[in-house]
């Protein structure tokens, strides 16, 4: 069928042949396309979508179909083919994979790669002793133990604090009820450096104009979502219908590419990832207000530190955690990159404890998107002890006195 976008009359869409050719075709791909109860002017902002992104020469894809419906309708992918499905016809439904064991990690972990074993042992978490105890289960994970001091805000990172000698720029990592983990600053530079990609002074107008024209993608808002066990089981084996370069039209290279640096050029398509803001695996939408750009090494860190501690905590055989509420915030700076210079994951949830009370539990992750450094195995032993220890108690003779409340 071949496309060209139109400017019609409203009272003359619906007579207009070829928006009467476009109704015939897509009803026939998609027999419950009437459910959608599209408007005379939605099927000729279909057509004109349509025109625009999907070439003269190849067949109208039925991708292409489900991504514009879900683009001029302003509803999630996913949604659309779940409402367009017939239910007898298996090829629009998710293929399972083999049944494994879903309390089993290798169904959220399929991802997972072997580490360098160079780097298997580096651990530069430092633990901050103004508000932390060291604790002796900390003691024996061999990392620093000092107190740090704010430090004056620096581009890409919502805080940075220094070490006592002033000469070890450090941020966020982890925060949790019992204590918090920082890390060095990841210097700019490439992979090789495992240094972080250079981004700033980026204007959207010069930097997608040409390099990546089919780009369909503006920056996401907060994402917020309730995983549970239901939803993991539900996901569980679940393959995605289309890849995020399909949803977004240009490759997470590309993206990087398009920012117009050569230490990036230089990297290879694979150090790239589309990344979900909620994992697809715990039941988050497979589309691209879902999705940001990030190096590889952000999107595994995201998986180990945040994607797979989520799945853990409701698989657990006690169910003691039946929900885990997921917040997560991605920070910009004042330029129009679409890449952020940060991903806060915020997690809360109430455990219960072996006594039957409840605990109420908070945690916050910091993810850098553009650093091509990977979270260590002994920096995931080290926030694997942490997060099993008690959450911090002000002792009563500690207790802090409010003015003004006197008994």
């Amino acid at each position: 069928m071949k496309l060209s976008e139109l400017t019609i009359e409203r009272d003359q869409i619906s007579s207009h042949p070829r928006i009467k050719t476009l109704q015939s075709v897509i009803t026939k791909r998609f027999p419950n396309i009437k459910c959608l109860d599209l408007s005379d002017q939605m099927w000729l902002d279909l057509n004109n979508y349509l025109a625009k992104n999907s070439p003269s020469s190849t067949r109208l894809s039925s991708l292409t179909i489900l991504t514009g419906l879900s683009e001029i309708l302003t509803i999630p992918y996913d949604d659309v083919v779940s409402a367009l499905a017939v239910k007898k016809q298996h090829e629009r439904t998710a293929r399972k994979r083999p049944a494994t064991d879903e309390n089993s990690s290798h169904s959220f972990s399929k991802h997972h790669k072997r580490r360098n074993n160079k780097s298997a042992n580096d651990n530069p978490l430092i633990l901050d002793s103004t508000n932390t105890p060291f604790f002796s289960p900390l003691k024996e994970q061999k990392i620093r133990y000092c107190a740090l001091s704010p430090h004056k805000p620096i581009r890409g990172y919502s805080e940075v604090f220094h070490t006592p000698e002033g000469k070890t720029l450090v941020r966020p990592l982890i925060k949790n009820n019992a204590g918090s983990f920082f890390k060095p600053v990841t210097p700019v530079g490439d992979k090789a450096s495992r240094g972080m990609a250079e981004i700033h002074g980026a204007r959207k107008s010069l930097l997608f104009g040409n390099t990546v024209p089919k780009l369909r993608y503006e920056r996401p808002g907060p994402a917020r979502f309730r995983a549970t066990l239901a939803k993991l089981k539900d996901r569980a084996g679940q393959t995605r219908r289309c890849s995020q370069k399909q949803l977004t039209g240009a490759s997470c290279r590309d993206v990087f590419q398009a920012h117009g640096h050569d230490v990036i050029i230089k990297n290879r398509g694979s150090d790239y990832h589309w990344s979900h803001l909620i994992a697809h695996f715990l039941g988050g939408n497979h589309n691209k207000e879902n999705l940001i750009p990030g190096t590889a090494a952000s999107n595994y860190n995201t998986l180990e530190l945040v994607e797979q501690f989520i799945a853990q905590k409701l698989s657990s055989d006690d169910h003691a955690v039946p929900y885990i509420d997921i917040t997560v915030n991605p920070r910009y700076g004042d330029d129009e990159a679409l890449i952020p210079d940060e991903l806060i994951f915020n997690l809360d949830w109430q455990e219960t404890r072996p006594d039957k009370t409840t605990e109420a539990r908070q945690e916050t992750i910091y993810i850098n998107p553009r650093s091509y450094q990977r979270v260590s195995p002994a920096m995931l032993d080290s926030i694997r002890v942490l997060r099993t220890m008690k959450p911090k108690t002000v002792p009563k003779e500690q207790e802090p006195v409010h003015r003004g409340l006197r008994s």
